[in-house]
């Protein structure tokens, strides 16, 4: 009933449309909104005129207010094109507070909820089909039955439509179009199933099919195909959850090879779980939709905000990698843009690549940071870098790569010694022919890097030679060539990031993060080193965080010429990342075309108190136990004393003389800020990619996961759970609630004894110290190489957010639906009530207005304790 009253109140706002009062015979207006093709209605526009009908076509987004009442008049027939609900929403609001009657002929063109009035069902069933389903000959019948409908001739007698399936197989060389299923496309292809040809999928939205506006599909089957590869176009129903899964399964162990995305992502939930079934990387090529190629080149911003939800967000939920500006709207339809559709089709060549090539085979080149700047630092955030790497080899060399782990002290001394020439004088000549007498550097001819450089556009050969005179003029030249450290291990090189600046500059830290300056000729010169002289396969940038994806260009939606993208060329990257970063995970993800690889923080335990405060939080019980007395009395200016000379006064807003006026109730609110400090987590070392830290850090974690009102709940009696986290996070581990929850956790079942409680917190800690299971890091860096879909996740802080955890998988950005979280409503209903008692302790009256600023980072952060607050505050519940 519901939708059949939403479909009625469409047919009944019909009427708002007439720009012109009057009527016309013949006359038909086809109502619709984006993203639907407008090419569309050009092919029938023309086909109207070969019949002698007059057509309009208007997108609501274009009409501006007010909107004439009469806006139908005119027309005879209207075609409201929403094949989907998506399509239908924006009519629907755009026009919901205008009803009134249109008398003619309306047709509502869903997919799956046609609507008619005025017209007989068995021609509306009829011009639906002929519409809904499209392509040339079908929008002619279109035209030509409408026409027999109108001169009340027999257009029954007209051909049948051509009912294209739900689902099929698109190629611009198959005569009738399209194909049912994979089987019958692969004998159209002549394709075995050991043929050596990488298969790439492409999905594609049915509308720009059946309207036949398929240049850019057209271009990529072109260039993958020029390739010696063959591609697969399909189209599906977009909110379908398995329907892309049975046209790309050959067999219940072979797919397509790769997939690329041009389709709007709806159905995220259902995407995501295809994919992960699939197993196979998923990149991306979608339209500008604000402009033609030129005004997407002029965007600073790449990809309006108002289409990261669609084209950017949902994807990269559903595990989408590389989203990439394939497209511009030309003036009828979205043409590619060729040196963006050439780098998505390469992309998708070497992905195939890496899923048929032997691992043995296989070059791999491995950045690592040299930040903070220093002769001996190379680091990446909260990651014992030595010990991964060696951790990443290990399981290379066992997956068969052709790679060797070095012995720590051999690794450290080797990778500091790529390190020395950023901090030797620039004259410095020698440092250089060292490292290549000793085989720790590579050459590049200059003349090799001109002949690159001088196919960039002029506006970045003038920004570079403007801030970095000729490539030859580089501090590390020597005899004509860029000498490129690098340690080779097997078919793996190392090599430390370029730095931002030259040599003797002494800048890097300021340039580091910095969006307008320009890379230096030699920092392009190694990553063309990597690409085109020793032809890596894939590039691993190690841990959080490189300088590349900070390069100028466009904030999002790059072009193939912006500097991060100049620096990667078409090269798969993967990108091991900090779990708990997810702001700058994206940027990772967005401008440094990266599959990241979530690597936890470290382990995790309840800092304790330490020296003066835990002295202080022994005089606090010292006074608490003593009777009346000198010595109480002692203790109490004792307590005071380092109280004020720890500025804890001043923290909790206690002067001396309110402290001393009422010093019992001090008492109990500096105990609760000492317990407060004690239980604040605390991390314990580094991580370790691949193998995480021992068993008691890992349960320390756990204990800070089930958070301490659940540990409270467990404390025995005769025990306080305040006080056991209150002693040195050193000494935990001999406290009675961590052998406890240890037991728990090392049993092969829990005890049958357990309380309700207690079933339920040990079942919750054994599934949390199961997920800090640290072996997917390796496993999808290993599936990343291999050419394998990794599966994805939102990240953050595990403390706060648990399900972060297990790690090893791809963070994606944003997932509006989860904020705010459960756990952050309580927070922001908590921090409002605050703010509001603190305003009016400080004013005397509650406040007439509030304003809250909404950072992304914050809110990735802490997931919508500031949009919690502002619910609060309105009175509503999320």
């Amino acid at each position: 009933m519901k939708h059949m009253m939403r479909y009625l109140r469409l047919f009944a706002l019909a009427c708002l449309f007439a720009l012109t009062t009057g009527s016309q015979a013949n006359s038909l207006l086809f109502l619709t909104a984006n993203p639907m093709p407008a090419g569309k209605y050009l092919i029938l526009d023309k086909l109207a005129k070969d019949q002698g009908i007059e057509t309009h076509t208007q997108y609501v987004e274009k009409l501006t207010d007010p909107i004439a009442p009469d806006l139908l008049a005119r027309y005879d027939w209207v075609i409201l094109d929403a094949p989907r609900d998506n399509v239908l929403r924006p009519i629907e609001s755009r026009l919901s507070s205008q009803l009134a009657s249109y008398p003619d002929r309306l047709i509502l063109m869903h997919e799956e909820h046609p609507r008619w009035q005025g017209v007989e069902d068995a021609l509306a069933q009829r011009l639906h089909s002929y519409f809904v389903n499209g392509g040339l000959r079908n929008l002619e019948l279109f035209m030509q039955t409408l026409v027999h409908a109108e001169q009340q001739q027999d257009w029954a007698g007209l051909p049948e439509p051509w009912v294209f399936p739900e689902a099929g197989i698109y190629h611009p060389d198959y005569a009738q179009l399209v194909l049912p299923t994979i089987e019958d496309f692969l004998a159209f292809k002549k394709y075995a199933k050991d043929d050596p040809r990488p298969l790439i999928g492409i999905t594609m939205q049915r509308q720009y099919l059946a309207s036949g506006q398929t240049a850019l599909i057209d271009d990529l089957v072109r260039r993958i195909e020029a390739s010696g590869a063959v591609a697969m176009p399909m189209y599906t129903p977009i909110m379908s959850n398995d329907a892309i899964e049975k046209l790309a399964r050959i067999d219940d162990t072979h797919t397509i090879d790769v997939l690329i995305n041009t389709q709007i992502v709806l159905n995220a939930d259902g995407r995501r779980s295809e994919f992960t079934r699939l197993g196979i990387p998923v990149i991306q090529g979608t339209a500008y939709r604000s402009g033609d190629e030129a005004a997407w080149r002029a965007d600073p911003s790449g990809m309006p905000l108002m289409d990261v939800p669609f084209y950017m967000a949902q994807a990269e939920y559903t595990g989408i990698s590389d989203i990439l500006i394939a497209a511009g709207q030309g003036e009828h339809e979205q043409l590619p843009i060729i040196e963006q559709t050439t780098s998505l089709a390469n992309k998708a060549l070497r992905l195939a690549h890496l899923a048929r090539a032997t691992n043995a085979d296989k070059q791999l080149a491995l950045f690592v940071w040299n930040t903070p700047p220093g002769e001996k630092n190379f680091a990446g955030s909260y990651l014992n870098l030595p010990r991964s790497l060696i951790a990443t080899l290990s399981s290379l060399q066992a997956a068969g790569y052709d790679t060797a782990p070095l012995a720590e002290e051999q690794l450290i001394e080797r990778v500091q010694r790529l390190l020395a020439p950023n901090y030797q004088p620039v004259d410095d000549k020698q440092v250089l022919s060292k490292l290549l007498d000793d085989n720790l550097a590579a050459r590049l001819p200059v003349a090799d890097y001109q002949h690159w450089f001088d196919k960039l556009p002029q506006q970045v050969r003038d920004e570079m030679i403007e801030r970095w005179g000729a490539p030859q003029d580089s501090s590390m030249m020597l005899d004509g060539h860029f000498v490129i450290p690098r340690l080779t291990l097997g078919k793996l090189v190392l090599l430390p990031q370029p730095p931002r600046s030259e040599r003797g500059e002494n800048k890097e830290k300021a340039l580091y993060h910095s969006p307008k300056a320009v890379p230096s000729h030699f920092y392009l010169a190694a990553y063309l080193w990597v690409r085109e002289q020793y032809r890596a396969d894939a590039l691993i940038h190690y841990g959080t965080h490189g300088s590349q994806e900070w390069l100028p260009g466009k904030e999002r939606g790059l072009s193939i010429n912006d500097y991060p993208y100049l620096a990667l060329g078409d090269l798969p990257v993967i990108y091991p990342y900090i779990m708990d970063n997810i702001g700058e995970a994206t940027q990772a993800r967005r401008r440094g075309r990266a599959t990241t690889i979530s690597y936890q923080t470290p382990p995790f335990s309840p800092a304790g108190l330490h020296t003066t405060l835990n002295e202080l939080h022994d005089l606090l019980h010292q006074w608490q136990m003593q009777e009346l007395g000198a010595v109480k009395d002692n203790t109490r200016l004792q307590l005071i004393d380092k109280v004020i000379a720890e500025n804890i006064d001043k923290d909790l807003d206690w002067p001396r003389a309110r402290i001393e006026s009422n010093f019992p109730d001090f008492i109990e609110e500096l105990h609760q800020h000492l317990h407060d400090l004690a239980q604040t987590a605390q991390p314990v070392g580094l991580h370790t990619f691949g193998e995480g830290s021992e068993a008691d850090w890992r349960i320390t974690s756990v204990m800070l996961m089930l958070g301490v009102e659940r540990l409270k709940s467990l404390a025995a009696l005769d025990e306080d759970a305040d006080e056991q986290l209150a002693i040195d996070h050193q000494q935990l581990r001999d406290s009675p609630l961590f052998k406890r929850i240890k037991s728990w956790l090392e049993a092969t079942k829990l005890p049958d004894d357990l309380n309700a409680t207690e079933r339920e917190i040990a079942t919750l800690a054994r599934d949390y110290y199961q997920r800090m299971d640290p072996g997917g890091e390796s496993r999808h860096l290993l599936d990343a190489l291999a050419g394998r879909y990794v599966p994805t996740s939102y990240g953050g802080d595990p403390v706060k957010n648990p399900d972060a955890l297990p790690s090893g998988r791809n963070l994606y950005a944003f997932d509006p639906s989860r904020i705010p979280t459960e756990a952050a409503w309580k927070a922001g209903q908590q921090a409002l009530a605050d703010l509001l008692a603190a305003h009016r302790e400080q004013s005397g009256q509650m406040p007439e207005k509030l304003t809250f600023s909404l950072w992304s980072v914050e809110t990735m952060r802490h997931y919508g304790v500031l949009e919690a607050q502002a619910f609060a505050a309105l009175g509503v519940r999320p």
